[in-house]
């Protein structure tokens, strides 16, 4: 969402019904009301907001897409002030920040994955720790570096939030089902303990009220911040319309800002203060994965993925390449022999740099 072509919001947050909550999450908030008067279930998501040369970028990819899908092209307006929100205080301020993309063939024109390569990137960077919070966890690429770090005695920490179900009968089949497998391989590889798949909850006597994850979040070391609208599965990455924003610290100032908002998301889900958690992980030693388990135990917790049996299939399940495809489906590419494709993808685009179009 872009507002007089100065301030962008992007993130995974939908503009449509069944996605308004807050923080707390709470059970029975009766203002989470469906169409039909029903209370819909607690929806944890976030949304990057930025202004100056990274909303500008953001607007352009805007613009561009208008223009593709309407063939009409809008033009351009200008703030006459700064229109950031007052109550809004900025983590990031001077600070680069990376827009990234995914978007389908045009005629002659190659394929965007801009954020496919970043993902690769930054997940292979990953010195000390990895964090994702998505609402689908379903990649097998992802997975093999991920798995190819666990394996290693000094490899990174790897906490992986994702919603216990999803919704409707296909949806969890095929994105539940490929979740589930991959946290399987996963395990198989965590020689070392250093992995915690989990998803969130608000527990209670009568039963948990599980927190539906539909954000989409990136954090690697202190180092890197993802936020957007893409998920770690095939579609995502090939074949849907994405954006991402991304910032890499280049001081210590924006990596204690990372760092900031790892521990104020841990902290949300763990019912605690961002204080605590922060001055917990600071302490020499303990990792993102011992906070969670010495911190787990008041009503807003993480549950482990227990139903996930360690012997099992690894592979895609079937159907896979029908719901989650990698990229468009051509009726004759069904029956022809796979063949080895080039995954040259355009460059990183950065804000600052020449608008993307």
């Amino acid at each position: 969402m872009c507002i007089d072509d100065a301030i962008a919001f992007v993130g995974g947050i939908d503009l449509t019904v069944d996605r308004w909550d807050t923080q707390d999450h709470k059970p029975d908030d009766e203002r989470r009301i469906c169409a039909d008067g029903s209370i819909y279930g607690a929806v944890h998501d976030i949304q990057m907001a930025v202004d100056g040369e990274a909303a500008t970028c953001v607007v352009a990819v805007a613009y561009d897409r208008w223009r593709v899908a309407t063939g009409e092209f809008l033009v351009g307006v200008h703030a006459s002030q700064r229109i950031w929100p007052e109550d809004l205080e900025p983590d990031f301020t001077n600070v680069a920040v990376g827009v990234a993309r995914t978007g389908l063939h045009r005629r002659l024109r190659r394929g965007i994955r801009e954020i496919e390569r970043l993902n690769m990137d930054a997940l292979r960077a990953a010195r000390r720790s990895i964090y994702i919070e998505a609402q689908y966890f379903a990649d097998a690429r992802v997975v093999d570096v991920l798995a190819a770090g666990l394996v290693k005695p000094d490899g990174p920490e790897i906490v992986i939030l994702v919603p216990l179900k999803g919704h409707g009968f296909i949806e969890r089949w095929v994105m539940d089902g490929n979740r589930d497998r991959v946290v399987r391989k996963l395990r198989r590889a965590d020689k070392f303990g250093r992995l915690r798949t989990v998803y969130p909850v608000v527990a209670s006597p009568d039963g948990d009220c599980d927190i539906f994850i539909h954000a989409k979040v990136l954090i690697v070391d202190d180092k890197f911040l993802r936020v957007g609208s893409s998920n770690f599965n095939r579609r995502s990455t090939g074949l849907d319309t994405e954006c991402d924003l991304a910032i890499e610290a280049q001081d210590r100032a924006a990596e204690e800002g990372i760092a900031a908002i790892r521990a104020r998301l841990l902290a949300e889900h763990l019912g605690a203060k961002p204080e605590a958690v922060a001055a917990r992980i600071g302490e020499g030693g303990i990792g993102l994965p011992k906070v969670i388990d010495e911190m787990n135990s008041k009503e807003r917790r993480l549950r482990p993925y227990t139903h996930i049996a360690h012997r099992g299939p690894t592979h895609y399940v079937f159907g896979t390449r029908f719901i989650d495809p990698r990229g468009p489906l051509r009726l004759a590419s069904l029956f022809a022999p796979r063949r080895r494709r080039s995954n040259v993808m355009p460059p990183f685009r950065v804000a600052g740099a020449e608008a993307p179009s």
